[in-house]
């Protein structure tokens, strides 16, 4: 919970709240619950990290997960756009992740029978990642590989375009589009 930390029932009704990134607070929180001396603040404000500091949980998936599951993976953090109804307008803009890091922890092998899902708020925030990530995956793409990702279409370069259309279609690729409300700066 970032926002209306006091307006919001849920948070109410919580032993403890960490507004903002919770990577690295809400692990320091948990091991303070479980071993003591547990928080005297209720509200936790979250610390935020650069992101290259952050160890992602990529390398925890099994082989069985990569078989069977969706896994949901991340190339930035944040959000861009600032819009009028969205509360995470209020915050930074998005950060994008290294993607040396996210081959490394994983996938350095190439994807075996998975169905990724990209969290992005617009997968094409920097279309050069974009542009290497879609390269790595069409390079290694076969029937059992699954992508989904959401891209902002107005803000779609032709370059991203052509790479997102070369996939080899709907059964190995998912592609969602989203329009964000007028932003706050246009107002």
């Amino acid at each position: 919970m970032s926002h209306e930390v006091d307006e919001q029932r849920i948070c109410r009704l919580a032993d403890y709240v960490v507004t903002g990134p919770g990577d690295v607070s809400f692990a320091r929180l948990c091991a303070q619950i479980l071993d003591g001396p547990k928080p005297l603040q209720r509200v936790i404000a979250g610390e935020q990290v650069p992101l290259d500091e952050l160890v992602l949980p990529y390398s925890l998936y099994t082989d069985e997960d990569i078989a069977r599951r969706f896994l949901y993976v991340e190339a930035s953090r944040g959000c861009p756009f600032k819009c009028e109804f969205c509360l995470s307008s209020l915050d930074k803009t998005a950060w994008p992740f290294d993607l040396d890091g996210f081959w490394r922890d994983r996938l350095a092998d190439g994807p075996r029978r998975a169905a990724f899902r990209f969290v992005d708020r617009t997968f094409n925030l920097n279309v050069r990642s974009s542009l290497r990530i879609l390269e790595f995956f069409l390079e290694r793409m076969d029937e059992r590989l699954f992508l989904h990702f959401e891209v902002v279409p107005d803000q779609l370069p032709d370059k991203l375009r052509e790479a997102i259309a070369a996939s080899p279609g709907e059964r190995c690729t998912s592609r969602s589009a989203s329009r964000p409300s007028i932003p706050r700066s246009r107002r």
